[in-house]
């Protein structure tokens, strides 16, 4: 009998096997396939094999209307040296803002886009030059619509109480005082006055998703059953496939109790995207209803969508241990009795290893550990992020946590505080200035002073790890610290713009994070004998 040789799948297998899928529109299946390519392409020869693999996936993540997905990893592949795929990521980037309104960051894009000379498809970029310059010159909004537009941009930063008052000045003669009703409801039902917020129901437009969303809470809060029910079978009646109201209809169903129609509402928009949350509440109800196949494969939907995530990594393991209905929050609280047993077993492990980091770090590295890691991260004390950080920065699950992370643009910038300074002195496969680049456009939005030749680099290293840590009167102190620098090197040959560029981020002596030289050397990577030799020259032409 000959030799039984077992198949074993490569990059190339779940390649070929992603874009299969994503050409048979089945992206989410695409993002699993590419995700395993990805890992196997996790070394140094196969890195510009990884940015090709990062477009393909955010191509996937489009589709599948998730923009910050799609904008993380638009961002890592967006420096890269293969022209195609730095090209893909800018025009991707160029959609995502034109689409979304966002004209500085368009502008931005629109600007590297010609900066990088991707004569490639010019056509495209004349048509984005074209939508952008009729956003540019369109005819100025009344004043009304302005003030509408401002406040939900002051909801969105989480200004509720500006963002009401604003409002509320809209004239009721206007066109959009309807919406500005159906967005003042919504900040009624989330203080709590109910009643309050059934007055501006009345006024809005009936037919608005937000607004039978707001009737519906609002008359299940306010105890008014009669009026609910009837405002619940209206709701159940609704047809649509746009996301974000499917998003709401899921959102005030699970709030109110009735797994049915999370059920309904959750069927539709798998079809068409998977968000986070209202998925979530989706296999929960069909776990509920004891659909436990159909809640299995939500969720391992939603584990290949998001890998990070510790909510789902428990309802994960929680639905695939269930052999009968169950009786989950529909709003997807997690049960304390899960909460509390992954906490009490991460803390045993910590307990039992003590100060030995070797031993910490090899139990750490058990599967069932990293969901309690992640609960840490995601609500746990600041220390106790920055200890733990510290632990499984050498973990390449937890490595990739803090990079994936590090760059996404609705990460909270203060957990990107803690993270950093572990990135900075523990991940070292690939140079941590880029991180800060990434993390600085995603914060920032917009490039530097623009600086020509050799010394662009080193402008824009130093300007993105600067930046990044807030230093007040930053355009000032920067731009003058760089003249006298520029201005000392001056026809220096082979310039280490590494080097300069921590010379310059040491002499910025407000930012407190790197006044220290050794910071400086590990944070951008220089030589030491540059390093020094660079700040020898620049002291001297030191105004301050």
């Amino acid at each position: 009998m000959g030799t039984v040789v077992r198949f074993k799948p490569d990059m190339d297998y779940y390649y070929a096997r992603g874009l299969t899928q994503y050409e048979s529109e089945n992206f989410i299946d695409a993002l699993k396939n590419y995700r395993e390519a990805y890992k196997f392409a996790d070394n140094p020869e196969e890195k510009d094999f990884q940015a090709i693999i990062e477009v393909e996936m955010a191509s996937c993540y489009r589709h599948l209307h998730l923009t910050r997905e799609t904008q993380t990893l638009y961002y890592k592949s967006l420096t890269n040296k293969i022209p195609d795929v730095a090209f893909d990521s800018v025009i991707g980037l160029i959609e995502i803002f034109g689409a979304n309104g966002n004209d500085e960051a368009l502008k931005y894009y629109m600007d590297l886009a010609a900066k990088k000379g991707f004569s490639r498809e010019m056509d495209f970029i004349d048509a984005a030059t074209h939508f952008y310059a009729q956003r540019e010159y369109r005819v100025e909004p009344p004043p009304e619509q302005n003030m509408l537009d401002l406040g939900r941009k002051l909801l969105e930063a989480g200004q509720y109480e500006f963002a009401r008052q604003l409002l509320e000045v809209i004239p009721p003669d206007s066109s959009v005082y309807p919406q500005a009703c159906t967005r003042l409801a919504t900040l009624c039902n989330a203080s709590g006055d109910y009643e309050k917020a059934l007055e501006y129901v009345k006024k809005a437009d009936p037919a608005d998703a937000e607004t039978m969303v707001n009737t519906v809470l609002a008359l299940y809060k306010a105890g008014r059953t009669d009026e609910y029910e009837e405002a619940v079978e209206e709701l159940a009646r609704a047809e649509t496939d746009d996301v974000t109201a499917l998003g709401q209809f899921i959102r005030v169903s699970a709030i109110v109790g009735r797994g049915d129609l999370v059920i309904k509402f959750g069927r539709l928009l798998i079809r068409v995207s998977p968000v986070r949350t209202p998925m979530l509440c989706y296999a929960v109800a069909l776990s509920n209803a004891g659909e436990l196949r159909e809640a299995r494969k939500v969720m391992v939907a939603l584990q290949s969508l998001y890998p990070y995530d510790a909510v789902i990594r428990v309802y994960s393991s929680l639905i695939a241990a269930l052999t009968a209905p169950a009786d989950f929050s529909l709003t997807c609280e997690l049960p304390n009795n899960a909460e509390s047993d992954i906490l009490s077993e991460l803390n045993g492990v910590l307990a039992e290893c003590g100060t030995d980091r070797a031993l910490l770090r090899s139990r750490l590295r058990n599967e069932k550990l990293r969901t309690g890691i992640l609960m840490v991260f995601q609500a746990g004390s600041d220390s106790s992020k920055r200890i733990l950080a510290d632990i499984v920065a050498d973990i390449p699950y937890f490595e990739r946590y803090i990079r994936h992370c590090l760059i996404d643009p609705g990460f909270p910038d203060a957990d990107k505080r803690i993270l950093l300074p572990v990135a900075l002195k523990r991940l070292k496969k690939r140079p941590v200035y880029l991180t800060c680049r990434d993390i600085c456009r995603a914060l920032y939005g917009k490039a530097p002073a623009r600086i020509g030749s050799r010394w662009s680099d080193a402008y824009y290293i130093a300007y993105s790890a600067i930046a990044l840590f807030g230093c007040e009167n930053f355009e000032r102190e920067f731009d003058t610290v760089f003249e006298n620098l520029h201005a000392s090197l001056e026809g220096e040959n082979n310039v280490d713009s590494v080097a300069v560029a921590a010379v310059l981020a040491r002499n910025v002596k407000k930012v407190s994070a790197l006044r220290d030289d050794e910071c400086c050397i590990e944070l951008f990577g220089a030589n030491r004998e540059n390093y020094f030799s660079y700040l020898d020259k620049v002291k001297p032409k030191r105004t301050r």
